[in-house]
């Protein structure tokens, strides 16, 4: 599995939007280290942008947690002999 840039992630501050290419979006980033951008603004909907940039921002955490829970499965699948 390729790298990624390691959190936290930060989605900034809601009162602020970057222009790309005409619409208004979010940048993402991990220090001064921009890793993704929320676009799209649709009807003028600022807080659904600011909500899936939120989520982006929440991908290391999320990742760590899908990780626990694989690790939780393959001992359970251990111990139990579950199989797959």
């Amino acid at each position: 599995m390729a790298e990624f840039t390691k959190g936290p992630w930060k989605a900034g501050r809601a009162d602020m939007a970057t222009d790309v290419d005409g619409v208004p979006s979010k940048w993402i980033y991990a220090g001064d280290q921009y890793v993704a951008v929320a676009s799209g603004q649709i009807d003028g909907d600022w807080e659904e942008v600011m909500a899936n940039a939120r989520l982006i921002a929440a991908a290391p955490e999320l990742l760590a947690a899908c990780e626990g829970l694989l690790a939780v499965y393959e001992e359970l699948n251990a111990r139990f002999d579950m199989g797959d």
